[in-house]
């Protein structure tokens, strides 16, 4: 009966859900509608609109709930979990009411830097309040009198209602000429106001003498209720946020805008530390949300540079034009504005500095090889999957491949990004070669987990959640994976007790754990960096200075308009402005080049208390050699081989040689073709003294030497970087990732003959 009844409360929860995601999606269709052609209408007026923002929102909220308690606990309530039911042990709480709430509240936005011509990158921030409403059930069957037939029972029930503080900080991605944005970041709440209501009833038919007992049982005259502020917890709770908006001008020059709104809230750790559970469970209740809803926004006006008296324009470095003194002016030059770019230097990797640079893009046939690290790491004296481990709810997912992971993680600090995609990586695989099958070990630490000798099947519940995963959403046969209990491992250092709470994992075909890899598109941009020296005169007083770079759209783009690179500004005249080009240019390796072949044009312009402006420009001369024109003209060329397939252990310079390292050397001398060359560096992680960690880096990296056997004529470099940052140093994977030796092949290509 309790399990029918929850499959009826579990349906009509998933009819209620899909309803509203029906309504949500059609809500969202009818504004992009009104987007498209509100937009185009706007469009040249809202580009004279700054893309700061300020406004209020407004949001509907659903929750869904995972949890495993049976109560919550304190001091003044412990008569409702007396253990009366030694022999009838408590059921969990089910959810029986997930009520709509809503959420509200002021937002700000601010952007950072223009990427291309419509899009650019920013900061957002949101504070406001939400509420918060749930309720749990659970029923245990208490026969007083002894008898099988005696259908009493205890009801226990859980209301609450709160009212949270939040604040989001966001990093935001504008696009689609800066109407669309997606967001990311973290949200912070804390309760400051809740009702919650816990009850416990007893229902059955007694006599009166049998109820007397029941009372004199309970010591009390009430039904055994509990209200007042025990559910939350008083510090900050964290979420992980996410979401999609687009902005609908409501007035003709794009001062006020509507913009419907899509978030997505992961709950990162429990909503209470009141929660009660048997001896056997781990009493969890974490919470996630969808929320849908409006925000009304305010775009204010850019700066405005009056125009300079004379109608002149700089276009060479040193040029100097605005408010020029001439005749009877002579008296007020020394109180005009002038602006002038006195230098554009390059600066080399090595640091070395060229006067009046050319900036060159060399194009490459490139590829990369990743490492999988056939390990997923669990919480002390835990067998709960990690959330940082992405999984999903559904079975059979048919979006996933892990083609999609590499090309959204194409950047070495993102290693970790296609990394927590591993249970959906060799999922797919397994589903895809029948033949192979996968063995699961579990592992203790040997600190406080060796030490609790309470439970001797966390290592083994350990495998089996990882197996439970597989089997339920990839749908592999759970006589394909095996499960083992490996022991404690490790010393009982803190954070070597870290690296051992783990599964390893093991397949019967190494193309299951085989390393990632993808093919792209690598520019070298020389020189990677511009410095820009300007000079701003303002006896005036300067209000604001800025500073565009802006490059001419590619023959094949729908518009040649330019193209913005990059901006920069401030109130404070600035000495020198550093200019990453390289990590423009190269921002989208799997895209097609974002500019044409054109000189680029630096405009620095300033603007004073006495409302002067003046303004000046340079052009910086830009080649760009592409594969396609290479090809054409048969010009030597040559391929770019990445390969990041060499982990270490601790403290250890030893490479344990299985059939994937042997896979991985085979592919690696394959392109080592006469006139091919190698670099070798190795890395730690920032444990230990910096000085052994460096010279730890040069044996792993000589090691690799020796392992891909190589004549010396072909080495270019084998160097020890030392400590790495690149990954989070604070998880047992960042440090593994960090202890890596990386290889990379240039190999030149033939030329038609």
């Amino acid at each position: 009966m309790h399990q029918l009844s929850f499959f009826k409360r579990a349906s009509k929860r998933v009819h209620y859900l899909g309803t509203h995601c029906l309504c949500a999606h059609v809500m969202l269709a009818v504004a992009g509608l009104m987007a498209h052609f509100a937009v185009a209408k706007a469009q040249d007026s809202a580009s004279q609109r700054s893309l700061m923002r300020l406004g209020v929102f407004g949001q509907g909220t659903l929750s869904w709930h995972s949890a495993q308690f049976i109560g919550l606990q304190s001091a003044t309530n412990t008569y409702l979990l007396e253990p009366y039911f030694t022999k009838y042990p408590l059921p969990l709480m089910l959810q029986t009411a997930n009520p709509i709430t809503w959420n509200a509240g002021f937002l700000a936005e601010a952007p950072i830097i223009e990427i291309v011509n419509g899009s650019s990158l920013g900061l957002a921030a949101r504070i406001g309040a939400s509420s918060f409403a749930a309720a749990f059930a659970s029923t245990t069957p208490y026969p007083f009198g002894g008898s099988p037939s005696d259908n009493s029972r205890f009801d226990f029930t859980l209301t609450t209602d709160a009212l949270f503080l939040n604040a989001e900080p966001l990093v935001q991605w504008r696009f689609g000429n800066n109407r669309f944005a997606l967001m990311a970041g973290m949200r912070f709440g804390t309760v400051i106001g809740e009702t919650t209501v816990q009850r416990r009833e007893f229902e059955a038919s007694v006599s009166p003498d049998l109820l007397k007992r029941l009372k004199d049982l309970w010591n009390r005259e009430d039904a055994g209720q509990l209200s007042g502020s025990t559910a939350f917890a008083s510090s900050i709770a964290a979420s992980l946020v996410g979401g999609v908006s687009w902005e609908v001008p409501l007035t003709a020059n794009g001062a006020v805008l509507l913009t419907p709104e899509v978030f997505y809230t992961l709950g990162l750790g429990n909503v209470s530390t009141n929660l009660f559970a048997q001896t056997n469970q781990t009493a969890f209740w974490s919470v996630s949300t969808l929320r849908a809803g409006l925000a009304l926004k305010f775009a204010p006006e850019k700066p405005v540079f009056p125009p300079p008296s004379d109608g002149t324009q700089g276009s060479s470095i040193a040029q100097e034009s605005g408010n020029q003194a001439s005749g009877n002016q002579a008296a007020n030059a020394q109180s005009s504005l002038s602006v002038r770019i006195l230098s554009v230097a390059g600066v080399e990797r090595d640091g070395r500095r060229v006067e009046n640079p050319t900036v060159k893009v060399e194009e490459f046939i490139a590829s990369s090889s990743r490492y999988l690290l056939p390990f997923v790491f669990f919480g002390e004296k835990s067998a709960i999957l990690p959330d940082r481990y992405i999984r999903f709810r559904t079975s059979n997912p048919t979006t996933f491949a892990p083609d999609s992971v590499l090309r959204s993680t194409f950047a070495p600090r993102h290693e970790l990004d296609a990394y927590y995609q591993i249970l959906n990586i060799v999922g797919y695989r397994l589903k895809n070669t029948p033949a192979a099958n996968l063995t699961l070990t579990g592992y203790n630490d040997a600190g406080s987990e060796n030490a609790d000798k309470t439970d001797n099947t966390l290592a083994l519940r350990r495998a089996e959640a990882i197996k439970t995963y597989l089997s339920a959403v990839w749908g592999i046969a759970p006589n394909r994976i095996a499960t083992k209990s490996g022991g404690t491992h490790g010393t009982a250092e803190t954070v070597d007790a870290e690296e051992n709470r783990a599964v390893e994992l093991q397949a019967s075909t190494p193309e299951i754990l085989d390393e990632l890899r993808y093919d792209y598109t690598a520019r070298e941009v020389l020189p990677p960096k511009l410095e820009i020296e300007p000079e701003i005169t303002a006896p005036q007083g300067l209000i604001a200075w800025s500073m565009a770079v802006d490059g001419q759209a590619p023959e094949q783009a729908l518009k040649q308009a330019p193209v913005r690179l990059a901006d920069f500004n401030g109130t404070i005249s600035p000495k020198v402005i550093t200019w990453g080009v390289e990590r423009v240019i190269s921002l989208t390796p799997l895209s097609p080049m974002p500019i044409a072949p054109k000189p680029l044009s630096l405009l620095l312009r300033a603007a004073d208390k006495a409302r002067q402006s003046s303004e000046a420009s340079v052009s910086i001369p830009l080649e760009i050699l592409t594969i396609a024109e290479k090809q054409r003209r048969n010009m030597p060329d040559v391929r770019i081989g990445t390969y990041w397939v060499f982990c270490f252990d601790l403290n250890s310079r030893q490479i344990l040689v299985d059939e994937r390292i042997r896979r991985a050397i085979r592919s690696i001398k394959t392109h080592i073709t006469p006139g091919a060359s190698v670099e070798i560096t190795g890395y730690a992680d920032t444990r230990g003294n910096v000085e052994k960690n460096r010279k730890l880096s040069d044996d792993r990296a000589e090691a690799v030497l020796q392992l891909i056997n190589v004549p010396l004529s072909k080495i270019a470099n084998v160097e020890g970087k030392g400590e790495s940052t690149i990954y989070d140093n604070d998880l047992p994977e960042g440090r593994l990732y960090n202890r890596f030796v990386r290889v990379d092949v240039r190999t030149p290509l033939e030329r038609k003959r």
